[in-house]
């Protein structure tokens, strides 16, 4: 890795290098500084352009200037494609590892989707040494989960195979953490249907859903505004009755 990342920084000064000698000859051909880096800079990525007044095979300065642009811009290619590759296979590595590491999961956690809620459950949860897994909806959250020592998958909520893909059929309990009643409902309802012995822990947004998240399968509701209230009530009287 750490060669990969020498030789790409390699090749980026000699670029520039390149570059600045290509304008310099341009300059020295007659063309103003500000033109010639306008026109090196074209050059170099191969976009047509029509700025300069004279012929360029009239001047050795200007012929050798665009020989090196087009050295400029192989290198250019090459580094993007570089930087590109290193990218993509970067997140493929980090993604099989996390989904390996899912797959040897048993009795876990489930929680989703991933939101401020089910943030600061995972953080409870991992400061318990509880394992869980979180479902996001795209792979800059799983990479940023990744990277706190969090396991995640990316997934939509709608489709079993993203259950699956989360150990659910392995899991012990699943969180539906969402603000939306009418999609904790389908979270219930689709983890039951990958696993219906998974326990269904549902969040209660508007206290007349709750019938509808019996209906749909929870296994015990939370209503966060109440539980939230019923902390702080019970931290004052501690503290009063000291």
């Amino acid at each position: 890795m750490a060669s990969r990342r020498t030789n790409w920084y390699t090749l980026i000064v000699i670029a520039v290098a390149l570059f600045v000698l290509s304008t310099t000859l341009t300059m020295f051909a007659g063309v103003n500084p500000a033109l010639a880096i306008i026109a090196n800079a074209l050059q170099s990525l191969q976009i047509p352009y029509n700025i300069l007044s004279y012929s360029s095979a009239a001047n050795p300065f200007e012929l050798i200037s665009n020989l090196m642009d087009t050295v400029v811009f192989a290198l250019i290619t090459v580094i993007m494609a570089t930087w590109f590759y290193g990218f993509i296979t970067s997140v493929s590595i980090k993604e099989r590892f996390v989904l390996s590491r899912i797959r040897k999961l048993s009795g876990h956690v489930v929680v989703a989707p991933y939101n401020g809620f089910a943030r600061e459950l995972m953080r409870s949860l991992r400061e318990q040494r509880i394992d869980a897994v979180a479902m996001v909806e795209n792979r800059r959250e799983m990479l940023s989960l990744v990277h706190q020592n969090e396991l995640a998958v990316v997934g939509d909520l709608k489709y079993k195979d993203s259950f699956e893909a989360a150990g659910v059929d392995r899991a012990r309990y699943i969180v539906a953490a969402s603000d939306d009643d009418l999609e904790n409902a389908l979270i219930a309802i689709t983890a039951k249907t990958v696993s219906p012995h998974v326990r269904v822990i549902t969040r209660v947004n508007r206290e007349e859903n709750i019938p509808k998240l019996d209906m749909a399968g929870a296994y015990k509701m939370i209503m966060p505004e109440i539980t939230a209230g019923e902390l702080i009530g019970e931290e004052l009287t501690k503290t009063m009755m000291k």
